[in-house]
């Protein structure tokens, strides 16, 4: 069941009263077109994150003048918002404003699906390279993305990412295989419909000519929207994803970064059933990754516009934090495919990797105390896996009893990183 409309509300007025107003402000336009609100509160919602985004450098001190004016008129404009509550929603749901909800509160909070809508189901999917020496091949039997969801593929390079992303976003034919796109309403695939429907960015950002807002006026109209909506539209999405201060701007005067939020919001601005995107995260700095990983996370289980997106990334924990299922391909194959939330629930161990100060040797001597436990090296790092009784909290208690310094520490239980680590055991 979706969050209703009180539970969003209550989460709203939390971020701004925590003084988060960077996803606040991305929140309340989520919000207000979630729910269809009066076009004149959506429009106020586009102008406080465009104030937002204009004067970011004022809003870094949370005692600033302008910080606590845009404060105050965000939960000013909440109040508004509580008017338009439904009645019967809250009758049902028995929620009252303050109660504390129950879903555990982490950094990339997941909206509950919005209707698990297939959008792509692939069947006996093969694509062959005869002619590499390696005769290497894609193989995956099984696929299926939905609507709402975000699905991670991970695994070192040269397994097959690329190639299966590239696959079902239309752009390289299988070798052998079944491909359905359900939305279209028929079971042969249609390719110039599914590129109409299908948006792909690939690791290469492709160069585009003359201003950012304008190219997004012209992804719009040529997906069909034109006029009054096309402004609104590409109004939107330059402030929902922080692209306010560049709309002007031509390809040369943005970073790596702000190239890939144009190439999200060009792809974002005509509403796609389905995002694939190739190793976006590559050359993102950890800030810059969270926080677009963090926009798809939201942006995917949109109650007005969800979508299905398939990510692919080497930035494995990252990419867990926000997906739903996960794929790990080992030579084109995959490892494991399914829920992330269902891996490892079966597992008959604990593994952990630490990074310490002291010596192999000294290390070794200390862990061994542990009943049963297996310790290997991998470079700076030590992994240690322990009996399934033995849990993250003992093992950082032995930690503090044993007087080891840490300098990183890590579980991977229920992590595909275990997977890597078994590779290279």
């Amino acid at each position: 069941m979706h969050q209703n409309f009180t539970q969003r509300l209550v989460k709203l007025r939390d971020l701004i009263e925590g003084n988060d107003l960077s996803l606040g402000t991305r929140r309340l336009m989520d919000f207000a077109v979630d729910f269809e609100l009066p076009e004149d509160l959506q429009r106020q919602t586009v102008d406080f994150r465009m104030k937002y985004n204009l004067e970011a450098e004022a809003f870094k001190d949370t005692g600033n003048p302008t910080f606590l004016s845009l404060r105050l008129d965000l939960l000013k404009l909440l109040d508004e918002f509580a008017a338009f509550a439904p009645v019967t929603e809250e009758k049902e749901a028995g929620f009252q404003e303050g109660e504390p909800d129950d879903e555990t509160s982490v950094e990339f909070e997941a909206e509950p699906d919005p209707g698990f809508e297939i959008v792509f189901s692939g069947k006996g999917i093969r694509k062959i390279y005869a002619g590499l020496k390696s005769g290497f091949s894609l193989e995956m039997d099984f696929l299926e993305l939905k609507r709402g969801e975000l699905t991670g593929v991970v695994g070192e390079n040269g397994n097959g990412k690329t190639t299966l992303l590239r696959i079902i976003a239309g752009d390289l034919a299988a070798s052998e295989g079944e491909l359905y796109y359900p939305f279209l309403g028929n079971l042969t695939p249609d390719w110039y419909r599914i590129k109409e429907e299908v948006a792909y960015i690939p690791q290469r950002l492709p160069r585009w000519f003359g201003h950012l807002k304008e190219n997004l006026k012209f992804a719009a109209s040529i997906h069909g929207i034109r006029g009054k909506e096309n402004r609104r539209e590409v109004e939107n999405i330059i402030h929902r994803l922080g692209l306010s201060k560049y709309e002007n701007a031509t390809w040369s005067e943005i970073s790596t970064g702000y190239k890939l939020r144009f190439e999200l919001a060009r792809a974002l601005v005509w509403h796609p059933r389905l995002l694939v995107l190739d190793e976006p995260l590559a050359n993102l700095d950890i800030n810059t990754r969270n926080l677009f990983l963090q926009d798809l996370r939201y942006l995917a289980a949109s109650l007005k516009h969800p979508i299905s997106i398939i990510i692919s990334s080497q930035q494995l924990h990252e990419v867990e934090d926000v997906s739903d299922n996960i794929i790990f391909l080992e030579g084109g194959k995959p490892l494991y495919a399914g829920s992330i939330h269902e891996f490892g629930v079966s597992r008959e161990e604990n593994i952990f990797e630490i990074s310490t100060t002291l010596s192999q040797g000294e290390l070794r001597e200390k862990l061994s105390r542990i009943d049963r436990a297996g310790i290997s090296f991998a470079g700076n790092l030590t992994v240690v896996r322990t009996p399934l009784e033995f849990s993250g909290q003992d093992f950082l208690q032995f930690l503090v009893h044993q007087n080891i310094p840490v300098n990183y520490f890590r579980e991977i239980s229920k992590s595909t990183r275990k997977l890597f680590r078994r590779q290279h055991a």
